[in-house]
């Protein structure tokens, strides 16, 4: 039971009469009482020429006012269409979609109506507060105020179209080319022309050329209205907003067809026997990348991306060296993260896919010493050509030098065999490597290093040196520096003001006592 004191918005607050909605309410207040209710919607019509904003209510006394107080003549016209072929004729001609948006669209038996505002017009009365995109360098396109021009189209059951147009615009230039929009012709050039396979690049090189003396909208053509078009009529084919739900329906459409792509696939929110039920993983090879495996096992590389896209995903390529001696992408993981239990859960599917173990002669890791967790093999190099890496893995660091060198083929094949030990390597290969460094170190190298060279070379250590700290040794490092640094500008800038005084001769002041 409600409050006394408390009135309901459907109760009249003179006579106490409850109604069904608060139009029945406002329409009984009006002719019972005498009284109007303002509408809230008609507070955004205002003058865009007055600077203290005089709210009009409605557009009829907004053109009123304009031509009687500040003498400008609004010109109005009506059309009457037999087809919608002729409508959208003339809709073209006037470039209605270029400088007008559709405000309101109301419904009765007999006809329809169309309600188009000026695209410059702030219709809402108001700037919110929350936005979610920057505002544009330019600012934005509305102006302070409602502009009179407008259309009213009323689409009747017949086929027969009436509009009611006021051409004239107020508060803004008309031809302005930042607030104009793309027709609906331009649009469908630009659909046309991307569902077609023509490149983004291709499609804005077209709209740059003038064929027209005047500078058109579409001759401003930009990314962000391609992509904007793109996503709107799914031109990449999306079958889902959601990416995750787009891929999982790929995956189901690749099973059904027989082609067994994905190997395995792990949805988000599935359980799985090792991997948790928030994780995602997707394992990809064609037909391609499985016969290239299966022919060229002699040198796998393990490859990925460590977080570059903006869901934070891991991708891991499998690499392998084919008969062109170069590098052959085999298989693609993607997951949401990367360590040993998900590698050995896409490396478990990978063996079941190919029904056969992998046995490669040489494997190479991810080669970044931040990432690869499992090469206890490392040491500190030593040789000035490898400065910018002096803490990598070793059989990365031979493989390097085995690649640049010419004439060798035995550093890769005996480090493969002594592969973990540090002083073996060094004793088999010394000769071999001190040749190598021969070759590339230029005569200034070989020469005895003056103070400048020295003072290059000790730079380079310290930089490398300083790149393997890890954050907590950095601050600390970095703390005793800013001391030592303090006191040699002190000691730079201080000058001593005291003087050596030279010594000199003593001579008695006092006078003897007579004995």
């Amino acid at each position: 039971m409600d409050h006394p004191d408390q009135v309901s918005s459907e109760t009249c607050i003179h006579c106490g009469k409850k109604f069904a909605n608060c139009k029945l309410k406002n329409r009984h207040i009006k002719r019972i009482h005498g009284i109007v209710i303002e509408n809230s919607r008609r507070c955004h019509v205002l003058c865009p020429l007055c600077k203290e904003g005089n709210i009009l209510k409605t557009y009829e006394n907004l053109r009123n006012h304009i031509e009687e107080i500040h003498k400008v003549s609004i010109e109005h016209v009506k059309f009457e269409f037999c087809s919608e072929q002729q409508y959208e004729d003339w809709r073209n001609a006037e470039k209605v979609d270029t400088n007008y948006a559709k405000y309101r669209t109301n419904s009765c038996k007999s006809y329809k109506t169309i309600n188009y505002e000026c695209n410059r017009s702030n219709t809402k009365g108001y700037g919110s507060n929350y936005c979610k995109r920057t505002e544009k360098a330019g600012g934005t396109i509305k102006i302070h105020g409602v502009c009179p021009s407008k259309l009213i189209v009323k689409i009747y059951n017949d086929g027969k179209i009436t509009v009611d147009y006021w051409k004239t615009h107020v508060g803004h230039q008309k031809d302005e080319l930042r607030s104009k929009h793309l027709s609906a012709v331009e649009k469908n050039m630009v659909i046309e022309k991307l569902k077609s396979g023509v490149s983004v690049d291709r499609i804005l090189e077209d709209a740059r050329k003038l064929e027209m003396p005047k500078l058109e909208r579409i001759n401003l053509l930009n990314r962000k209205d391609v992509a904007y078009l793109s996503t709107k009529h799914n031109i990449e084919g999306r079958r889902d907003k959601n990416e995750m739900v787009a891929a999982a329906l790929k995956v189901r459409e690749w099973n059904r067809e027989g082609k067994n792509f994905a190997f395995f696939f792990k949805p988000e929110g599935e359980t799985h026997d090792i991997l948790k039920k928030e994780d995602f993983a997707l394992a990809f090879m064609n037909s391609a990348m499985e016969d290239k495996l299966r022919n060229f096992t002699t040198i796998v590389c393990m490859d990925g991306t460590h977080g570059t896209n903006k869901k934070g995903l891991d991708l891991t390529i499998m690499l392998i060296k084919d008969d062109r001696n170069t590098g052959f992408p085999v298989a693609f993981f993607l997951s949401n993260r990367l360590d040993q239990q998900v590698q050995e859960v896409f490396l478990g599917a990978l063996r079941i896919k190919m029904q056969q173990d992998i046995k490669p002669e040489y494997f190479m890791s991810d080669d970044d010493p931040k990432v690869c967790k499992i090469c206890i093999h490392r040491y500190q190099c030593d040789c000035p050509e490898y400065m910018i890496k002096n803490s990598m893995c070793k059989h990365v660091h031979l493989a390097c030098m085995y690649e640049e060198r010419k004439g060798t083929n035995s550093v890769l094949d005996e480090a493969a065999e002594v592969l973990g030990q540090n002083s073996q390597i060094r004793i088999h290969h010394q000769e071999e490597i001190s040749q190598f460094l021969k070759e590339k170190m230029t005569q200034e190298e070989v020469d005895e290093v003056t103070e400048p060279n020295w003072k290059i070379v000790t730079e380079k250590h310290l930089t490398n040196w300083i790149h393997n700290l890890n954050d907590e040794t950095f601050v600390s490092f970095w703390k005793d520096i800013q001391g030592i640094m303090r006191k040699a500008d002190e000691k730079s800038n201080t000058t001593t003001t005291k003087r050596k005084m030279e010594k000199q001769e003593y001579f008695p002041t006092k006078k003897r006592k007579k004995a």
